[in-house]
């Protein structure tokens, strides 16, 4: 009988309870939030006035789908405290980019409407208004935008951004109604003929 030991089977020493493992699923370090949760996180994070805050806002308008992100969008720019370009950066987003969600575009709205209803922000209620048009089917945006349609005092551009909203919303019966009684004003008359004749509809 032989007294050499006999040698160990060569490979791999796994860990108990990991017999077969090839290894951690997770990289060390790596973030469970979406880029677009990450750009709200650091928006959260910076001190009014910051420049970062503009460009945060423009960078998330691909991401508006996601209802959590048209929340945030929406949060913003109903926020009286909050950055003013950052406010006038989400009116435009959220005009360009309207999210296709009905409780998430309905959550847009209100807060547009909460922001139009601030008289002392004229720049914010200059681009909400403009950013009306993908909600104008919303009864009480459509009244909001009669109202900027008839206001003879105060910032020209409101009704000027409002009228822009109807034509990028497209005729309506309400709608139609509504460019019709602009068609004697002495600003706004000849843009709603012009309106009425591009939707195909009677001036009378």
């Amino acid at each position: 009988m032989s007294d050499i030991p006999t040698p160990k089977a060569k490979g791999p020493s796994w860990p108990g309870g990991r017999r077969g493992s090839r290894g951690p699923t997770r990289r060390e370090g790596h973030s469970p939030f979406s880029p677009a949760e990450r750009l709200v996180a650091r928006f959260r994070s910076l001190p009014p006035g910051s420049d970062d805050k503009v460009r945060i806002v423009a960078a998330l308008e691909d991401a508006v789908a996601d209802p959590t992100v048209a929340a945030f969008l929406a949060s913003v720019v109903a926020d009286p405290a909050e950055d003013e370009l950052a406010r006038v950066e989400c009116a435009t987003v959220l005009r360009l980019s309207p999210p296709a969600d009905p409780a998430a575009k309905r959550e847009v709205a209100d807060a547009l409407l909460a922001a139009f209803a601030d008289r002392d922000e004229d720049l914010v209620r200059q681009h909400v208004a403009m950013a009306f048009g993908p909600y104008a089917d919303d009864p009480a945006v459509h009244r909001a935008l009669a109202a900027a349609l008839g206001e003879h005092e105060g910032d020209p551009l409101v009704p000027d951004n409002a009228l822009f909203a109807v034509r990028q919303a497209g005729p309506s019966a309400q709608r139609a109604d509504l460019v019709r009684t602009l068609l004697h004003h002495p600003e706004l008359g000849g843009e709603a003929g012009r309106i009425l004749d591009d939707w195909g509809v009677p001036r009378t």
